[in-house]
């Protein structure tokens, strides 16, 4: 699984914890579990997918994407 940190740099920038939704042009949206398999590919049920992600030394130039 490959990581875009452009992309987790907008998510984040969109992300608005108090109503635990995302703001984007078309208006508030939320993302359910389904949602999050469906575009990630791992299976809702069954044994636990776990990744250990050391972060990138270059991570203060995502805002440059």
């Amino acid at each position: 699984m490959t990581v875009d940190p452009c992309l987790i740099t907008a998510l984040v920038d969109h992300w608005r914890p108090e109503t635990s939704t995302f703001h984007l042009s078309l208006g508030e949206v939320t993302i359910t579990l389904k949602d999050g398999a469906t575009l990630t590919g791992l299976p809702i049920d069954g044994d636990p997918f776990i990744v250990i992600y050391q972060m990138m030394s270059g991570w203060g130039c995502v805002r440059d994407c």
